[in-house]
């Protein structure tokens, strides 16, 4: 009895020793895992690259005292639309292996099928063909181990374990801890350089955006004056005709011109210089450490060569050459927005020389945007003090041969330079903001003015008004709400009152568009298309859209007599608008053969200096006067002596 008293006693002590010695080790294990996973966490917070953090990573899970694996390893990344593995951080791996396993597809291999079935896959034994990688191994075993994000794998973490060596929950629990800090990591690292690209790259094209072409602006104008002798330039571009091809081929086609336009600029650059997009249709190019003054010239035309050819967009062959400006930078400049702002300017003479054209920024183009800027102050003043002149040209009906109607066109009469002209001023009015403004005050006038004609004389009751709208007007929330407030405060009754849309307009916001022109017409309002025929689709939309009459663009009214072929489709202008119930109206008539021929293919209403230019009120109401004979030639010393163009507001 006392004897198996004795033996038990030995049995319980031997069981709690070998408890204690269990308890030791789990303790100790535990231990270095936390450590090792508590390492890696204080790894992911350091300010170095992904690799890096991953190789330091791989160094502390292979370090782990307890874990019996080879010390070699490596992690992949998942990476392409068509996934793959691709190695990013290695441990112990020969030269070979690197090599054969830089890019492993998704389900080849242990550490590919383990990735595309995102579960971990051991093996004990890998035969010495490890698979078909074709390099010949020592058996040896796997741990492959899918890194995850929401259940997908993002990631591979491979170990090598001895041959026949047995998977314990232990080993599995720690891997998957591991593996999700690594996923923090990389998800971490994925979102910072998600940061990075928007805050310093155009989402579109990829191209540096603003802010780091003007950072490498601000860096390369610090090394100029630490080296006098060393010369850079700023070339800025804008693809010409981008708003047709937008317009009438739509903005996913226009996106896809700018990401070709984007790969051939970095074509024609070296890899030290830096193509970027401002926005829009604008590029800029900043050239470092140039030869001479003439290499910008040069780039400038390895660019006209580029863009010669066509770019094929969504089964369509589109033609886009692009104006380039040119600033050279000098010694003393210490100003990158002045930099960029020459260059702007430079791009802005290239482009009134036509298409294609290349122009450098000199001091007489430094005078001229001085001018530019005191213009745009002008302007500014001049709509505040409602100084913007109205001029009406009239509109008469071919069938009775009597006045229908006034255009109304914004004219300005600078106190310094006279009369400016209206296609300057308004790409003023666009490009500081002022158009809404500005078009707003001339509708306002021409109103007030209409309504006074018509109240003089019970023969005026059924002249009309028509004004152009621009884009930010019909947009401009509550637009309806204040057209209504002037018709009221004016007086003038909605049918005397027409409003021109130019149709490139029509093909910005579609829905919208039609929506709020549903609205105008419910007033009253009548509704023009202007410059019919200079759109892409111009055939395609009228019946879209509430409008009452089309008005022909000058540029096929001047063709008239230069081959039958604008004569056609003038004609099949007025086929289109008949068979939607609409007017036509032409514009631009400056000879007796242009009317002549309008008349002979049904357009309803003509103006043009044939009859007579746009004239102050004051002239305007004299021309009320007369009753008829507007469709005889006009007097000597009118017609095509005088040269202005309307007023448009978009």
């Amino acid at each position: 009895m006392g004897y198996r008293r004795h033996s038990l006693q030995i049995q319980e002590r031997e069981q709690a020793e070998w408890n204690l010695r269990v308890s030791e080790k789990k303790i100790r294990q535990d231990y270095h895992s936390q450590r090792a996973l508590s390492s890696i966490l204080k790894i992911s917070m350091q300010s170095v690259p992904l690799k890096e953090k991953l190789k330091q990573s791989l160094d502390q899970i292979l370090s782990i005292p307890w874990f019996h694996i080879q010390e070699k390893g490596c992690i992949f990344l998942v990476e392409g639309d068509d996934p793959s593995l691709i190695m990013q951080a290695q441990r112990g791996l020969s030269k070979s292996l690197q090599t054969a396993c830089a890019t492993v597809p998704f389900g080849k291999c242990l550490c590919g099928r383990a990735a595309q079935s995102d579960e971990i896959i051991f093996s004990d034994c890998v035969d010495e063909q490890h698979l078909n990688i074709g390099l010949p191994m020592a058996d040896h075993g796997h741990y492959c181990v899918p890194i995850l994000s929401n259940e997908r794998t993002i990631g591979i973490l491979n170990l090598y374990v001895e041959a026949h060596h047995r998977k314990s929950e232990d080993e599995v629990r720690f891997l998957l801890a591991v593996t999700h800090v690594l996923a923090g990591m990389i998800i971490q690292d994925q979102a910072e350089q998600e940061l990075q690209q928007h805050a310093f790259y155009d989402v579109l094209t990829k191209l540096p955006n603003r802010a780091l072409f003007m950072e490498r602006l601000d860096r390369l104008i610090q090394h100029s004056k630490r080296h006098p002798n060393s010369l850079f330039a700023v070339l800025f571009l804008d693809l010409d005709r981008f708003k047709n091809v937008n317009d009438s081929l739509g903005h996913t086609t226009g996106d896809q011109l700018l990401i070709g336009a984007s790969e051939r600029l970095q074509a024609c650059i070296r890899p030290s210089d830096t193509v970027a997009r401002l926005g829009g249709d604008e590029f800029i190019i900043l050239l470092d450490e140039i030869d001479d003054v003439a290499e910008p010239y040069r780039i400038a035309g390895r660019i006209h060569e580029m863009f010669k050819r066509p770019f094929e967009l969504a089964g369509h062959e589109v033609f886009s050459t692009t104006s380039v400006g040119i600033a050279l930078a000098k010694p003393n400049d210490q100003d990158a927005e002045k930099l960029l702002r020459n260059a702007d300017s430079a791009m802005y003479r290239a482009k009134n020389q036509g298409p294609g054209q290349t122009a450098v920024f000199d001091s007489e183009m430094h005078a001229q945007a001085i001018m530019l800027l005191n213009k745009e102050i002008d302007l500014r003043q001049a709509v505040e003090n409602e100084a913007l002149q109205v001029h009406y040209q009239p509109i008469i009906g071919i069938e009775s041969d009597r006045l229908v109607g006034f255009e109304a066109l914004a004219r300005w009469d600078h106190p310094i330079y006279g009369m400016v002209s209206p296609d300057e001023f308004i790409r003023i009015a666009e490009e500081s903001g002022l158009i809404q403004a500005q078009g707003a005050q001339i509708l306002g006038k021409a109103c007030r003015q209409m309504q006074q004609w018509i109240s003089q004389s019970p023969s005026h009751a059924d002249l009309y008004v028509s004004v152009n709208l621009s884009l930010k007007q019909v947009l401009f929330p509550g637009y309806i709400d204040w057209l209504e407030n002037v018709l009221r405060e004016t007086g003038l009754p909605p049918r005397s009152l027409r409003l021109e849309i130019t149709e490139n307009i029509l093909m910005e916001d579609v829905e919208t568009t039609c929506a709020i022109l549903d609205q105008i017409k419910q007033l009253g309002v009548g509704l023009y298309i202007d410059d019919f025929g200079t759109g892409y689709s111009s055939m395609s939309y009228p019946h879209s859209f509430p409008f009452d009459a089309l008005k022909v663009d000058r540029s096929f009214v001047s063709n008239i007599g230069k081959g039958t072929q604008h004569a056609d489709l003038i004609g099949g202008i007025v086929a289109v608008a008949k068979s939607f119930r609409m007017d036509v109206i032409a514009e631009g008539v400056e000879r007796q053969e242009q009317l002549e021929k309008l008349q002979e293919l049904g357009c309803n209403s003509v103006q043009g200096y044939f009859f007579s230019p746009p004239v102050t009120s004051e002239e305007a109401g004299k021309l009320l006067t007369r009753k008829s004979g507007w469709l005889v030639p006009a007097p000597t010393g009118t017609g095509t002596k005088h040269h202005s163009q309307p007023f448009r507001l978009a």
